[in-house]
């Protein structure tokens, strides 16, 4: 059986930690993202999900869940390393350093994006919760490419009632729509959204409303006369 040491704190959240680990079989770097089991069987049946719909996903840019690890109280999930940060942080550097952005290597990492997703689309899994934050940045050989992670809200139900999953500012009207709660909404089509309000943000440098809302005067506007 293969083991790890940790060895460095990378960042925690409500998700848990994450750390730099590294393998003592080959030295080889991953990345350790530790969870606390819930004791709720509905929590801990989505926390199940999350590494089910990870560990079946293989594609050149989305974030390679290699394997899990379970005790009695915690779940390490050991995965491929991305050394370069993510997206959100590279835009706010980027911005520092220059007032244009390169847009051919936007088109480039846009594209690497929409590959991953339309691949978890085609095996019936829907992200949810796409947006710069969850794009990690990986450096293979000489290029940096671009990888879709954090599974935490994906789901295989295109058609779902569950309004609100994912980041406020980066969620599709129907979110918002006052009959909402009797609809529900194509999750195919939300991600399609949030891929959307990700490139404006990619390309500009923010996003183009501060939270998706009616009484947002931006947003408003946009989606009376798209």
């Amino acid at each position: 059986d293969e083991e790890y040491q940790l060895l460095e704190l990378l960042g925690h959240g409500a998700y848990g930690c994450l750390f730099l680990g590294q393998s003592l079989r080959d030295n080889s770097y991953v990345a350790i993202k530790i969870l606390l089991k819930s004791r709720d069987l509905q929590q801990l049946q989505l926390q199940q999900l999350e590494m089910d719909i990870q560990s079946q996903l293989k594609h050149p840019h989305l974030l390679a869940l290699h394997r899990v690890i379970q005790d009695q109280d915690y779940i390490y999930m050991i995965m491929e390393l991305c050394d370069q940060g993510d997206l959100f942080d590279f835009v706010i550097k980027d911005q520092e350093s220059s007032f244009i952005r390169d847009e051919s290597l936007v088109k480039e990492w846009f594209t690497q994006i929409l590959d991953a997703v339309e691949h978890m689309h085609a095996q019936g899994v829907y992200h949810r919760d796409i947006k710069l934050e969850n794009i990690l940045l990986k450096q293979e050989q000489e290029n940096t490419v671009c990888k879709v992670a954090d599974f935490g809200l994906a789901t295989r139900e295109r058609y779902s009632m569950e309004f609100g999953c994912g980041s406020t500012s980066y969620l599709a009207p129907e979110h918002f729509d006052d009959d909402s709660e009797l609809v529900p909404y194509d999750a195919a089509a939300s991600d399609t959204w949030s891929l959307g309000i990700l490139l404006l943000a990619f390309m500009f440098g923010r996003n183009p409303w501060q939270e998706a809302s009616h009484s947002d005067p931006a947003y408003h506007q946009f989606t009376r006369h798209p």
